[in-house]
């Protein structure tokens, strides 16, 4: 039996469908979207850290305020939001090896 025709013979002809092991499809989407964002958050990271000088703890904590703060963050990234700024701050800078 076609799965469109057991939906039907349930009476399920119109708006969301909720089955046990599929998804809908905005659901999916994000789902996708956020494994892309968490793809190009490390590289993101990499790429601020790398762009400041060795040595300049200053420039570095300014550049992840600019990263923490911007837009890209709060569309792609949001759940890094749920952690205070200098508590993230401070695990990017020990993951690189400086303590503040």
């Amino acid at each position: 039996m076609q799965f469109a025709q057991l939906l039907k013979n349930k009476g399920l002809t119109t708006g969301p469908v909720f089955v046990s092991g599929l998804l809908k499809g905005r659901e999916a989407a994000r789902m996708i979207a956020d494994s892309k964002a968490q793809e190009t958050i490390r590289s993101e990271h990499e790429r601020i850290i790398a762009a400041a000088e060795p040595g300049s703890t200053a420039e570095l904590v300014e550049r992840l305020s600019i990263f923490y703060h911007s837009e890209h963050v709060k569309a792609c990234q949001p759940w890094i939001l749920e952690t205070p700024f200098e508590v993230w701050r401070d695990r990017q800078l020990a993951a690189k090896g400086i303590v503040l």
